[in-house]
């Protein structure tokens, strides 16, 4: 049997060494920039003076000169930084092997805990031999494979380091060891004043500098012009920094034909192609490019979830301000209009109706001002994961997508998509759906998401209403607003299944779009364009639209269901404008709507929403389709 040896291969970098040799780059920096103290007096001056005073006048000076010793300080800066990071890489793992070693030490020292399990002085002496040595050996596997772990960590550390130092300072480079560098980096971000990185100081005041993402999130909640200033921002193309260019080029892609049509099959190999432009750019960048461009980055289709949810929080941080901004005027208008009515009763005139209108936008601003609060503040439950999320924000609302022009768009993830989700939701709602009515659909999508939990299914829901609905009924009388629909739920359904593909090779997770009312017509109209998804279910759904027969040829692709509810005119009725019910269609499974949960039959207009009431049987239905379960047919 091996013995306790379980450092297979000790590195001999001493890490005091390490630091003497930094200390002499500091040195010879020191020298080079005419400071003979330490590298913290250097940077400090540099800080207070070299960017504002010294750098013009230097220049002016000695002219090209100046821009030598720049590249000699900056190489030397640079070279101190990467030795001193190689340096915390050992002695991270000479930590990490000191623990272990002590483990083991602790392991033998209480006889790998044999001695103290219920029953251990009952046993013959011969077991106990064999028992101890099983016990010995497990414990000295786990620890040899936590140890190999941590080599293999600093050897990928070392190769890291190594071509660091042998393609010295280019902008990747620069940019990495920015990133790893407590601080930033503050000398080579002083040195490298003019290069442009996507790091916690390009685009940003003074003093922001050196703050993380999710502290520049934080930020903008409190700072009304630090948000406008990261909403305004746009990549670009010309970028000398590649993790903005490569988002600025993901960006392009998305725009595909200028004719509108660049959407269905195209809209699988654009997000695909997105997630590709982007698989470079490391985690902490990416989250950095979320920040610095919430605008781009929150509505991105291929763009990772976590990051769409971190870019939108900025957005509605924003919003948030500008609504608030907005309130102190409205209230003196709605006041002076106010005061303009004649105090006599019956009086009905102009005054009158310009005040009602007044009263009404003040009441607007403050109904948009609590829910952007909400959206920010609100505590979100990761069902499935009682540890907390994967990404590092998680209080508020996750918007995937957010618009929050006119009656606003969104779209809300409720749950989490990873390696544990057993199956997928997306809802799209119907008629008068907008951003005041988003809390009554997020709240059908928790109810699904927490009645799977309790079953012990991880179910994700995502309400989708990221266009312009009808905001009534004489609206939805035709199929315009479905047609400008189509297309954004097409793109979006290929993000959520590229989302999918991201949690690793074999991941298969089976989605379902519902499409509730004028919701269901929308959802019909897109298959024709190829909208991705495994189950189809309409819930009292007006029709499948103008092209029956494309729309039908186009169901085949899925596993469809529809429900109707008794004497709602939605599904009677709404087939002699919009085509053919989908519960007419042979291929399609008619579900049982059933009863509410006291036992009353769910029927008439009433039904129409009623069929989403928990514990109902249609809701009962649509859950079971969601998770692969039975269904009860009608």
């Amino acid at each position: 049997m091996p013995g306790p040896e379980f450092d297979p291969q000790d590195t001999r970098a001493e890490p005091t060494r390490i630091r003497e040799q930094a200390q002499g780059f500091a040195r010879v920096t020191g020298q080079l920039t005419g400071q003979q103290d330490s590298l913290s007096f250097v940077q400090r001056s540099l800080a207070a003076s070299f960017s504002e005073v010294l750098h013009p006048l230097i220049r002016d000076r000695i002219g090209e000169q100046f821009y030598t010793l720049q590249d000699v300080v900056g190489a030397m800066l640079y070279a101190e930084q990467v030795t001193l990071d190689w340096a915390e890489d050992v002695v991270t793992f000479k930590r990490q092997r000191d623990e272990l070693m002590q483990r083991w030490e602790s392991a033998c020292a209480n006889g790998f805990w044999l001695t103290q399990a219920p029953g251990y002085d009952n046993v013959q002496p011969e077991m106990r031999d064999t028992l101890y040595d099983d016990a010995r050996w497990r414990v000295w596997t786990e620890l040899t494979a936590e140890a190999e772990v941590a080599y293999a960590a600093l050897s990928i550390a070392a190769v890291d380091r190594g071509r660091q130092f042998g393609d010295g300072p280019t902008v990747a480079n620069v940019l990495a060891v920015m990133g790893s560098a407590p601080g930033g980096g503050a000398g080579m971000a002083i040195v490298y004043r003019d290069l442009p990185v996507t790091g916690p100081r390009y685009g940003l005041p003074r003093q922001y500098w050196g703050m993380t993402p999710e502290q520049v999130l934080r930020a903008v909640e409190d700072d009304p012009e630090l948000a406008a200033l990261l909403v305004a921002r746009r990549p670009s193309l010309t970028s000398a920094d590649p993790f903005e260019a490569a988002l600025a080029q993901a960006a392009y892609m998305l725009r595909g034909d200028e004719s509108g049509s660049a959407y269905g099959e195209a809209s699988s190999e654009q997000a695909a192609a997105v997630a590709q432009a982007l698989a470079g750019i490391p985690a902490e960048e990416l989250a950095m490019l979320a920040a610095l461009f919430p605008a781009v980055v929150g509505n991105l289709n291929g763009m990772p979830f976590e990051h769409r949810i971190s870019a939108n929080r900025v957005r509605v941080a924003d919003a948030l301000h500008q609504t608030r901004a907005e309130r102190p005027q409205a209230a003196a208008a709605a006041a002076q209009a106010a005061a303009r009515v004649p105090t006599y009763r019956g009086y009905a005139d102009i005054e009158q109706t310009e005040a009602d209108a007044a009263q009404q936008r003040q009441a607007d601003l403050d109904a948009r001002i609590e829910q952007y609060e909400l959206l920010l503040d609100e505590p979100t439950v990761d069902y499935g994961h009682p540890d907390g999320p994967p990404w590092p924000d998680y209080r508020g609302r996750k918007l995937v997508y957010f618009d929050p022009r006119e009656d606003g768009g969104w779209a809300e993830l409720v749950g989490t998509i990873s390696t544990e989700t057993d199956a997928v939701g997306v809802l799209v709602p119907g008629v008068g759906t907008d951003a005041a009515d988003m809390w009554n659909s997020s709240n059908t999508a928790t109810g699904f998401v927490e009645q799977a939990a309790r079953e012990g299914e991880q179910l994700a829901m995502i309400v989708w209403a990221g266009g312009d609905f009808p905001d009534g009924v004489t609206n939805a009388l035709t199929n315009d607003y479905a047609e400008d629909l189509v297309e954004p739920l097409v793109d979006f359904s290929y993000a959520v299944q590229q989302e999918i593909d991201e949690q690793g090779p074999g991941v298969a997770v089976p989605v379902t779009v519902i499409g509730h009312s004028y919701g269901g017509l929308t959802v019909a109209m897109s298959t024709t364009s190829g909208l991705s998804a495994d189950n189809l279910l309409f819930v009292n759904s007006p029709g499948i639209g103008a092209e029956p027969m494309e729309v039908l040829d186009a169901l085949d692709e899925y596993e469809t269901y529809a429900m109707m509810t008794p004497w709602d005119v939605v599904p009677y009725g709404g087939p002699a404008i919009h085509g053919i019910s989908p519960a007419a269609i042979e291929s399609v499974v008619e579900l049982d709507t059933g009863t509410y949960a006291d036992g009353t039959e769910i029927n008439g207009s009433d039904g129409h929403g009623g069929v989403f009431e928990v514990g109902s049987t249609a809701w009962e239905n649509m859950l079971a389709v969601l998770l692969g379960q039975p269904v009860l047919v009608d």
